[in-house]
Formats: structure tokens, C-alpha cells, sequence
């Protein structure tokens, strides 16, 4: 690095990479895990694989809220991997995660969504809670709420 304007940032941490010290392991697994799915958009299934096994338990459950058209639970790694494939086909765009907080029955985690829709070129932007449950080093459970509060009653998580 040099004194110009660009060697004055080039020792900045990357903005994707979060100091994590502070956080707790089940904490760091549900971020970790909604950070891995959101580099991972756009890349063939089967290259998903790896992290599906790094990051999901392999009897992981997910349910999506029952607000959403056709909700459904999904059981296993690559019902779950097929699902998120599914809104991304549809759907497009990014991930991005604002906030994870431990709460009395799990996690909660907040995840903003951001894109435009695929074929019909809608951009939209939308807002999703999960309540999460990890266990050895992976999400075991987790389900979508597109009403924050009622993930955080949910995950037992206070208002902010």
C-alpha cells in the first residue's frame, strides 16, 4: 500500500468479512450460514452441495411461513437446497444479512432480500425473519416469517 487515496483503503477489511469474536458459535453459524447462501447464488446446484454439508445439519428442517403461496416444510439437505434454488429462479436477486440475536427458543436472524424478478424484470425488495435452531455446528431448523415480530415472539427475542 502507498499514502494515495487507494493505499490509504487498501488495509480496510473487506466489508463481507465480519469480525466475529464477539459473537457466540450458534450465532456465527446462522450468519455464516445466510452469508454462504448468498456467495453461493447463481452457481450450479451441485457445486451447492459443499456447503449444504458445512453449514446444514442433514436432517435440517425448514418451513416456510404459511403466509407464503403453496407454503410448505422441507426435510434433508437437498429438499432445502432445492427450495432456495426455486426462489432464486423465480425471484433473482441478493441476500444480505442485517441481523442475528440469540433469543430464548433459538435464534433469530434478519435477512434482506433485493433483486428483480426474473422474466418480467420486477424489482422488488422484501424483508425476512427466521427463527433458527443449531445444533453441532449447523442449523437443524429454521423457518421463515415475513412478520418480523412474529419471529421474534417465535425465537423468543424483546423488540429492539
Amino acid at each position: 500500500c502507498s499514502a494515495s487515496v487507494i493505499g490509504v483503503h487498501c488495509r480496510r477489511r473487506s466489508p463481507r468479512v465480519r469480525n466475529t469474536s464477539r459473537m457466540s458459535s450458534e450465532e456465527a453459524v446462522v450468519r455464516g450460514t445466510f452469508e454462504a447462501m448468498s456467495e453461493a447464488r447463481g452457481t450450479p446446484l451441485v457445486e451447492r452441495d459443499r456447503l449444504m454439508e458445512r453449514w446444514f445439519d442433514p436432517e435440517v428442517e425448514y418451513v416456510e411461513d404459511e403466509k407464503w403461496p403453496g407454503s410448505s416444510a422441507y426435510l434433508g439437505r437437498d429438499s432445502v437446497r432445492d427450495a432456495f434454488a426455486g426462489y432464486e429462479e423465480i425471484l433473482g436477486g441478493d441476500l444480505t444479512v442485517e441481523e442475528v440475536r440469540i433469543g430464548t427458543d433459538g435464534l433469530l436472524a434478519i435477512i434482506r432480500y433485493k433483486g428483480e424478478s426474473t422474466g418480467a424484470s420486477v424489482p422488488w425488495e422484501q424483508r425476512w425473519a427466521y427463527h433458527c435452531r443449531v445444533r453441532d455446528g449447523r442449523i437443524s431448523y429454521f423457518r421463515a416469517f415475513a412478520d418480523l415480530d412474529e419471529a421474534r415472539s417465535a425465537a423468543g427475542v424483546s423488540s429492539p
